[in-house]
């Protein structure tokens, strides 16, 4: 990047990303949650600079149903949606997917925590992916591991080679287990999930097994995708403490007509495609030889 910024102008973002009229933009929605919390204030701030960078590349979204914290996003450029209300009050992943595509449209969406942080090598690896695929009219599902990193401050967050220094000196490579986004290509098939909810356990696995059952094109995007989770005081594993805690495994096991669920083959790693660099920087889409789990 030669320290660069995204956005210095609309022809250096083409020259970046090596775009050419074909792509329609913005190429990716992506969309999170989150309610007020002083604690996570500052770590909700940088995500809000950190997605608006990638413009026009991105559309980013927040649901929410809280005026004050609406008006504040949309004075940062973010634009809102409405939470769909339900018996939990919590959002539901897919009513945000089917909700989002319904008022804008573009090649992939994305749901990803509200403190995960991201540099060019997002747009990077779907570039890759959509060339991979082209006119296949595949289903595609790209996932991958987070790397969490603690203190991140608001000027580290608007710089790319901050994030990829800071992750490569303190960051540490997250638990396969743990999804923090999911990239979809426009065609998943949202409609036939149920209706399970963000920040709970076991959402994220469920997503990736189910993917895999129906021959989706689930790509771990890990070694080509810096993902940085914002770690406050409230750790790495926040959503085992929430309340409500276990409704996704009561909603799944319900889906699957309780019958055993085995997670364990929803983790990143169970993916059936990747990503990886070829020697001169360009970036892969490799399908797995062998069964992965």
């Amino acid at each position: 990047m030669n320290g660069r910024s995204l956005m210095n102008s609309n022809e250096e973002n083409k020259d970046e990303f090596h775009l050419d009229r074909d792509y329609s933009l913005p190429i990716l929605t992506m969309f999170t949650s989150w309610v007020p919390s002083k604690e996570k204030y500052l770590c909700r701030n940088t995500t809000v600079l950190n997605w608006r960078k990638f413009e026009p590349y991105i559309t980013p979204i927040l649901f929410t149903n809280i005026t004050d914290l609406k008006q504040r996003v949309e004075q940062k450029g973010w634009k809102t949606l409405p939470v769909i209300k339900t018996n939990s009050a919590i959002p539901v992943l897919k009513h945000m997917y089917l909700m989002a595509s319904a008022h804008f449209k573009s090649t992939f969406y994305a749901y990803a925590n509200g403190d995960i942080l991201f540099t060019e090598s997002l747009f990077k690896t779907m570039i890759a992916v959509v060339r991979c695929f082209e006119g296949q009219n595949k289903t595609i599902l790209i996932v991958g591991q987070r790397t969490n990193v603690k203190n991140i401050s608001k000027l580290q967050a608007v710089s790319f080679d901050s994030l990829r220094r800071i992750s490569a000196e303190r960051g540490s490579l997250f638990t396969p287990w743990g999804v923090d986004f999911f990239i979809t290509s426009a065609n998943y098939p949202w409609k036939k999930m149920p209706d399970v909810v963000i920040g709970r356990v076991a959402y994220d696995n469920f997503i990736i097994l189910e993917s895999i059952r129906r021959n989706v094109v689930v790509i771990d995007a890990t070694r080509t995708l810096l993902a940085v989770h914002h770690t406050t005081k409230s750790g790495n594993f926040e959503g085992h403490s929430k309340p409500n805690g276990s409704l996704n495994y009561v909603i799944i096991n319900h889906y699957y007509s309780n019958t055993h669920v085995d997670f364990a083959k929803g983790q990143v790693i169970c993916s059936n495609y990747f990503s990886d660099y070829l020697k001169n920087g360009t970036i892969v889409i490799n399908k797995k030889t062998v069964p992965p789990c």
